[in-house]
């Protein structure tokens, strides 16, 4: 499929890569040891070809053993692929290409390419490789990281070779297995083995198991996360409610205490000369001023203000509990077509 292959060979498809194997490092990480999988434990199989011979290498459980066979992979016969097939069954195997059928060079770059490196690689490759880019499958990997330059190792093979060794695996009953190059760092993947390349061992396949159940019990984890840390929250809540609860009420109490006090004090005394200029310049807008202020000895007060509007001034101050039944007395023109408006109130 042409769309897949552009895709594979795109910086985004790395960045896939990349976060597929941090995920699956993640889910791993999360498993008991003794379920993890192991990979030096992993049987793999790699079937080396050379110039003239098939090389196998086997490795089971961290041991291995290297076989060989005088021939190349196209002369094999049909008890040779019989007998190939049987060596590398339940093993992870891939074709691993040497010089000629690869070719590994090296490349150096800026830095800043790192960021978009397949993309600066892929320009490079037409200086690099040593036929058309178009006919190659490769792949690379950063090496080297400098000050201001970096070292990328990039291997490559005729596409043509990749696609024959894998539908001559497939002819001869071997699902093609995916083919690497050899690199003096180890291999690079040059093409991806097709559907049931990997045989997985049983602890693979429980690893993956329970790592499954863990994805599919993230929801119930994440409610439970949720519903245990609510608890936590109202735990210390109603912890500090129980602390300052007595602190609360008391200053509730002093505050509702306070309020009646003041609501009660007109009933039981006549308001000082201070409180009642305290109420006027409280209730008065800031435009107005008292010009004069007295109280008689029956409680009546009578008060002079210099007002733009002394019927506004009247409405603020009927609001005023010092001020009973506040009414207009008299009123004089003052200065600045301002007027001086006389006030009297009920006895107090």
């Amino acid at each position: 499929m042409p769309a897949l292959s552009d895709l594979r060979a795109s910086d985004s498809w790395a960045a896939i890569a990349e976060g597929w194997r941090w995920w699956t490092g993640e889910l791993a990480a999360m498993l008991p040891e003794r379920f993890r999988p192991d990979p030096d434990k992993a049987a793999r199989a790699d079937i080396l070809l050379g110039r003239d011979a098939i090389e196998i290498e086997i490795v089971v459980e961290g041991v291995g053993q290297r076989l060989a066979d005088p021939r190349r992979i196209e002369e094999l016969d049909a008890e040779g692929w019989a007998e190939l097939a049987a060596l590398i069954e339940r093993s992870r195997a891939r074709i691993v290409l040497t010089a000629p059928d690869a070719y590994v060079t090296s490349v150096s770059l800026p830095k800043a390419a790192r960021k978009r490196l397949r993309s600066a690689v892929a320009l490079q490759l037409s200086q690099l490789a040593p036929v058309d880019p178009d006919l190659l499958r490769w792949a690379m990997a950063l090496t080297e990281i400098g000050p201001d330059r970096i070292i990328v190792r990039v291997a490559m093979a005729r596409a043509a070779r990749v696609e024959a060794l894998q539908a001559l695996c497939e002819a001869n009953g071997i699902v093609p297995p995916p083919v690497h190059a050899a690199t003096p760092e180890g291999t690079l993947e040059l093409a991806p083995g097709h559907d049931g390349s990997r045989t997985w061992s049983k602890v693979d396949r429980r690893a993956w198991a329970i790592a499954a159940l863990l994805i599919l019990t993230i929801p119930l984890t994440t409610a439970l996360g949720a519903m245990g840390l609510e608890a936590t929250v109202q735990g210390r809540i109603a912890a500090l409610q129980r602390e300052a609860g007595p602190r609360l009420r008391a200053e509730a109490k002093a505050r509702q205490s306070e309020g009646l006090r003041h609501a009660l004090r007109p009933l039981f005394a006549h308001p000082s000369a201070s409180a009642t200029i305290e109420e006027l310049a409280a209730r008065l807008p800031m435009t107005d001023h008292v010009k004069s202020i007295e109280q008689a000895g029956n409680g009546i007060l009578q008060f002079t203000l210099e007002s733009a509007d002394p019927e506004g001034a009247q409405a603020a101050l009927a609001k005023s509990p010092l001020l009973p039944n506040v009414a207009v007395s008299d009123i004089l023109p003052a200065q600045g077509g301002r007027l001086a408006a006389t006030y009297r109130t009920a006895p107090r």
